[in-house]
């Protein structure tokens, strides 16, 4: 899930729209501070001590030592560093919190930062003060009921001590919480959510896929999403149309070969579904013309080759590949 496509400022005559991906991307060079909400009690660390995880030797030296909750956000930094394995020329700075033995309290409010990341059960409800695109700003009120994240920049829009990122249980899934933060989704949607924090948008909307792709009717994408998602009869329904056309059929605008535009191109036997990126839709087997409403969804724990390329693209490389993982321990 994302946000909105609209500038911090705007000129005259122009719409407003985002055109490329120069207004979301991260300077060259950014080191990205990421924190973590002080927010665990919902779940309890017994239940996370028995998160299942299986790192690499890597990955091994950041969860050394750690129970609860730190190894949780431990693993979300071992998780999001996949997308740094070959060298873009961007970081992330990961402040975890003190471990509950250290005696340590958390700080508060939380120390300066980029991103903000909350763990805890969703729904999650955020306010925040909007531009428009003819100038002034309204409240745009944002429920999160699955988790999604700013793009790129845009998190430092967001007021301090309010989440930028959400990475909780997404409402009406009955798995426990060790069984959720175990699980192959958990660990799609932390890689999903920080190719968004790195500036991403979703694949499915990359302009440059306008007419190589047909999806099934807007009524059924919210028929088939609310199965999907275990939305139960009569519960408040948060995908509608309007939803789905936000997230999933929209293009966004771009202006063809302008020097800001990083969006991935395709060739003409590119594949253009899932198998080729993490920031397609969970389901999006699904939600193609002709494609099974029983189709299973396709999760990824790291990014794919051609997600790392355009990472790649937007911040071209300046560092050995083994830099991201090295500098962390």
């Amino acid at each position: 899930m994302l946000t909105t496509r609209y500038r911090l400022t705007t000129r005259p005559g122009d719409d407003g729209r985002v055109y490329g991906t120069w207004d979301f991307k991260w300077p060259q060079g950014t080191v990205i501070q990421v924190a973590f909400q002080d927010w665990a009690g919902g779940y309890g660390d017994s239940a996370l001590d028995r998160i299942e995880f299986a790192p690499t030797d890597e990955e091994k030296r950041l969860l050394d030592r750690h129970t609860g909750y730190g190894r949780l956000t431990r693993i979300v930094e071992c998780l999001a560093r996949r997308w740094l394995i070959q060298g873009p020329n961007i970081e992330f700075a990961f402040q975890h919190l003190p471990d509950p033995a250290s005696g340590q309290p958390p700080p508060e409010p939380p120390p300066d930062y980029d991103v903000l990341v909350s763990l805890a059960p969703l729904p999650a409800f955020q306010t925040r003060e909007e531009l428009l695109p003819g100038g002034g700003t309204e409240p745009r009120h944002k429920k999160y009921f699955l988790p999604g994240s700013e793009l790129g920049r845009y998190a430092q829009r967001i007021d301090h001590g309010v989440p930028t990122t959400y990475l909780g249980k997404r409402q009406y899934l009955t798995a426990s919480a060790a069984e959720y933060f175990s699980s192959p989704e958990f660990r799609h949607w932390v890689v999903h959510e920080f190719g968004h924090v790195l500036g991403l948008p979703h694949e499915q909307q990359n302009p440059n896929l306008a007419g190589k792709i047909q999806l099934k009717e807007t009524d059924e994408l919210v028929r088939i999403l609310r199965t999907a998602l275990g939305y139960p009869t009569g519960a408040t329904q948060d995908i509608t149309a309007a939803e789905i056309e936000e997230e999933i059929i929209r293009p966004w605008p771009a202006l063809p070969g302008a020097p800001y535009c990083d969006f991935r191109t395709y060739r003409e036997n590119d594949p253009t579904d899932d198998t080729s990126s993490v920031m397609f839709h969970l389901y999006w087997q699904r939600l193609l013309a002709g494609g099974s409403e029983n189709a299973p969804a396709r999760f990824h724990e790291r990014p794919l080759a051609r997600d790392l390329d355009a990472v790649g693209r937007m911040y071209p490389k300046r560092r050995s590949a083994n830099a991201s993982l090295n500098r962390a321990a």
